[in-house]
């Protein structure tokens, strides 16, 4: 089963995951959404219209827009190549029941790799993607925050309940409700001991049918995980998990998080995140419906739970039904990009099942059609480099280079200098990992990303040391 964990190495959570498009200037223009969001349901359904206006890449514009309406402003993090953010675009913003909130809000949509994003991105700072702010227009305050995809009715209830939050001083708020706003803010602004603290406190005062119950522990389980307090998180998750079995995207969220903690600790205490992420997945999913991208990724973390258990043969039977649900999807999508973000999704699937000839396949079909979706091209270099066919996964890798901009140029970098090494081309690989170090040490605050720079630092050293 080394193939198993070579692929989830690789291509686990591609598209969105933590710590964590309009592309460069004169080059790919195909991932810049339209201004006026029509949807057209990814699965399938008829086409629909929210309403919903989009600024496009102009935070003063937006935030002028918003003060002289007295409207709260949503702030819309995104990425080219994130495939929840894609499934949140075509299937959850524009359902018909969040048509009536469509006129309440100033509706903003920032590229968050964009380098003249950078600045805003320090003030709003993002560890999960997609990742929705709500701003308070007059004092730039964080009145809510949704880390990841959701639901419609989750996204309308984090809607209406930032607007409550602008209008506390005639409505005033619960203290629950007062103390998640303040974590919030202070999460944003990287106050992470001061975030835990005022999470705590909203759990203490909460009601227990508290709406907010579940926004509220993503928040403080995701905090933790950014503190690094690994065995508190873990612990945390134990207890936590199962109160949101009830909204899968959230559960999804959750269960990453848990995982990611579970790999830190000691081997019991991971027994029993998995063991937790196992029944809640299993909970969460008995009779539900729901798109591929929100259901796919619950399942996906439920997949490497059961591989974390030692029990691969459940693992791939679990893998085998996201296969079937992702080709679906595909089969069942209006247009090639309509299918982008189940492609993403469905390429991580076929890597672990060892399947990825097959993938090739598709992914090249798509990547014809497509030619400037640099993430396509990132992800048929990964499949090429599983495969063993090194020559042409370092093609496309380099072509994903010279398309992708932002802090993914990084990443991508860096798993080209691991060609290199696979190919037996050790000044390339030097030189590429110089290039790497050195391009995270230009970015600025807002895209810096520390794991990935010491990353980058430990690779450079590892040469030499082996000379």
């Amino acid at each position: 089963m080394n193939h198993l964990t070579t692929a989830a190495a690789l291509l686990v959570l591609t598209a969105c995951s933590k710590k964590d498009n309009a592309a460069k200037e004169g080059g790919n223009q195909e991932t810049k959404p339209p201004t006026t969001v029509v949807a057209t349901t990814i699965d399938a359904g008829a086409p629909a219209t929210t309403g919903m206006v989009w600024v496009e890449e102009d935070y003063d514009k937006a935030l002028a827009l918003a003060r002289s309406r007295k409207q709260p402003l949503v702030i819309d993090a995104w990425m080219a190549w994130c495939h929840t953010c894609m499934d949140m675009e075509k299937r959850v913003l524009t359902e018909a029941a969040l048509g009536p909130l469509a006129t309440e809000f100033v509706w903003l949509r920032i590229d968050r790799e964009k380098p003249e994003n950078a600045a805003l991105m320090a003030r709003y700072p993002i560890a999960v993607a997609p990742t929705y702010y709500i701003v308070d227009p007059k004092t730039e305050t964080v009145l809510g925050r949704q880390l990841g995809g959701c639901s419609a009715e989750q996204y309308s209830k984090f809607l209406t309940n930032a607007q409550a939050a602008m209008k506390a001083d005639t409505a005033p708020q619960s203290k629950a409700d007062e103390f998640l706003i303040a974590g919030s803010q202070a999460a944003a602004a990287g106050k992470d001991d001061e975030a835990a603290k005022l999470f705590q406190e909203a759990r203490d005062v909460a009601p227990k049918d508290w709406p907010r119950l579940p926004e509220l522990l993503l928040s403080q389980l995701t905090q933790l995980h950014n503190q690094e307090k690994h065995a508190e998180c873990a612990e945390f998750a134990i207890e936590h998990i199962p109160l949101c079995t009830g909204a899968p995207a959230s559960l999804g969220i959750m269960s990453f998080e848990a995982e990611m903690c579970a790999r830190e600790v000691k081997k019991p205490l991971a027994k029993k995140v998995r063991t937790t992420i196992v029944s809640a997945v299993d909970k969460s999913l008995a009779g539900v419906t729901g798109g591929a991208v929100e259901l796919g990724e619950p399942m996906q973390i439920k997949r490497y739970a059961l591989l974390g258990l030692g029990l691969d043969e459940e693992a791939i039977e679990m893998a085998e039904k996201e296969a079937a649900m992702f080709d679906a999807a595909v089969k069942n999508a209006a247009t090639t990009r309509d299918a982008m973000p189940f492609h993403i999704a469905a390429a991580e699937v076929y890597a672990f099942l060892n399947r990825q000839a097959e993938y090739i396949e598709i992914l090249e079909k798509v990547t014809a059609e497509l030619p400037l979706e640099y993430h396509i091209k990132y992800l048929l270099g990964q499949l090429y480099y599983l495969d063993e066919r090194y020559d042409e996964a370092q093609l496309k890798i380099e072509r994903a280079l010279e398309l992708s901009y932002g802090p993914q140029q990084g990443i991508i970098h860096a798993f080209l200098a691991e060609v290199y090494k696979e190919q037996g081309k050790p000044e390339k690989e030097r030189e590429a990992r110089r290039a790497v170090l050195a391009f995270y040490e230009s970015l600025p605050v807002g895209h810096r990303r520390a794991a990935e720079m010491e990353a980058a630092k430990e690779a450079l050293a590892n040469i030499s040391r082996n000379e």
